[in-house]
């Protein structure tokens, strides 16, 4: 199996985030004879409120960012692990890895089960749980003949949710100048 992983820096620009990701396809994915293909965490948007974040959130299927990813793994014909987007639906909103097949069907969506929160030494503070809602339900799904377990950024501190799997890592850069958080 042969997997690419996207690296982008996604901020507060979904237009521009989703066109990164559509250049990234065409010019790294097409002709290369990839299988599967993982973006990060927070790949369509990564925003610095709520408000904007919860604007920013879509209904899946439907939203734009949904759509988009949907029609790459398509046309690509690739399995595509989406990080995660923000979904919406009602009034929660989720941290949410969404894969797809590569006939464009939706095979996963996984909920962020285990929030980041936290306060720096240097005072910095980033509560996940104030933006977004937990996720209950583990989740695994099929490509080739690999079974691989969906987690996002913190979720890999709990061995228990993947034990036994194997789990493409959705990595937020909450570093500012690019260091993994």
């Amino acid at each position: 199996m042969r997997v690419a992983l996207l690296q982008l820096n996604s901020r507060h620009d979904k237009g521009a985030n989703i066109a990164a990701i559509r250049d990234l396809f065409a010019s790294h994915i097409g002709g290369r004879d990839v299988d599967l293909v993982v973006a990060p965490e927070y790949a369509t948007y990564l925003g610095s409120n709520r408000e904007d974040q919860w604007t920013a959130s879509e209904t899946f299927p439907g939203g734009e960012g949904y759509e988009t990813m949907r029609a790459l793994a398509k046309e690509f014909g690739v399995t595509f692990h989406v990080g995660s987007m923000i979904e919406r639906n009602g009034d929660s909103h989720y941290n949410t890895s969404v894969v797809f097949s590569p006939e464009g069907q939706e095979i996963a969506r996984y909920r962020k089960v285990h929030l980041f929160d936290v306060e720096t030494p240097q005072d910095h503070v980033f509560r996940e749980s104030d933006v977004i809602d937990r996720g209950t339900d583990i989740v695994s799904y099929q490509a080739g003949p690999l079974t691989i377990g969906c987690s996002i950024c913190y979720d890999m501190r709990f061995a228990c949710q993947s034990a036994g799997n194997l789990d493409p890592l959705s990595a937020s850069k909450n570093d500012p100048h690019g260091a993994l958080g």
